[in-house]
């Protein structure tokens, strides 16, 4: 059951990136009526979950809204300027900064390590391996371009993932993922109109539509996830089953006859790097 979940939330992730190669929205807009219409899905069950006591749960959250407008934003904009392919290939990218940004957060973990040699050194050469796929896409100037664009959204997608790791410790159920996401949509659009970009945005009719199936397919990601997560023997598993939205969308690429211009095979070995990563982590 945690695979069919896992492979759903996969899925709908790959849709979810795939929409704006397609749409060519401005990323702030976008990302905003998203997560309005988010806040509304979420709103009823808000009534039914134990809320969690911490005072630090809420902050964490209400730290993580902006920086998903900033992480967002970037996305889908460059989603729009370069396809989706090669932006979520770099992705996975995030998982390899957060593990060695949470052995100096927690330095318990790296005495874990030190006594797990054997997964250490598989880590170390997934790492390796994962940082030279990134160097190899030097050889195509437009892949590298992609990269070097993508730096400060991984470094803020590694952030959020900190504060996620942080403030759900306070968690009563599994369910209240569902308070944190409510709450990180709204802390994200009461700050949206200090962080807006200088853009004009014709016809704002045409965002309503498209944002309002996004936010859809935003939710069934987090649920799909949530109960994976909920229901595995191990949430890595759950990980490296969502890692593989790159190759859905390399699938539909090949459906629909789309020719990619980029380093593709670079692409993949960060993917498979960072998969077999995330499993290793799970087994120290």
């Amino acid at each position: 059951m945690w695979f069919t979940l896992a492979l759903s939330a996969a899925l709908f992730n790959s849709v979810y990136r795939l929409s704006n190669q397609y749409l060519k929205l401005s990323g702030h807009k976008l990302t905003v009526l998203i997560k309005l219409f988010q806040a509304f899905i979420f709103l009823p069950f808000l009534f039914f979950i134990e809320w969690p006591t911490e005072i630090l749960f809420y902050c964490f959250a209400l730290l993580t809204g902006p920086l998903v407008l900033i992480q967002e934003r970037y996305i889908f904009d460059f989603i729009s300027k370069y396809d989706a392919g090669p932006i979520t290939r770099v992705e996975p990218l995030t998982i390899p900064f957060v593990f060695f940004a949470w052995l100096i957060i927690s330095p318990s973990e790296f005495y874990d390590l030190i006594n797990s040699p054997l997964i250490a050194c598989g880590i170390l050469i997934c790492i390796a391996s994962s940082i030279y796929f990134s160097f190899r896409m030097k050889k195509c100037e437009i892949s590298f371009s992609i990269l070097k664009a993508m730096i400060p959204p991984i470094l803020i997608m590694g952030t959020i993932s900190l504060l996620a790791k942080s403030g759900i410790d306070y968690l009563p159920t599994i369910d209240g993922i569902i308070v944190w996401a409510f709450i990180q949509s709204v802390s994200l659009i009461f700050l949206s109109p200090f962080m807006k970009k200088k853009e004009q945005v014709k016809d704002k009719q045409k965002y309503l539509l498209p944002s309002f199936w996004l936010s859809l397919i935003l939710t069934a990601v987090v649920v799909f996830r949530l109960y994976g997560f909920a229901l595995t023997p191990n949430p890595a598993y759950v990980t490296a089953v969502m890692l593989t939205a790159p190759f859905w969308i390399m699938l539909f690429y090949k459906f629909k006859g789309h020719k990619e211009t980029v380093d593709v095979k670079s692409g993949i070995g960060i993917v498979i790097s960072v998969i077999i990563m995330s499993i290793l982590v799970s087994m120290k």
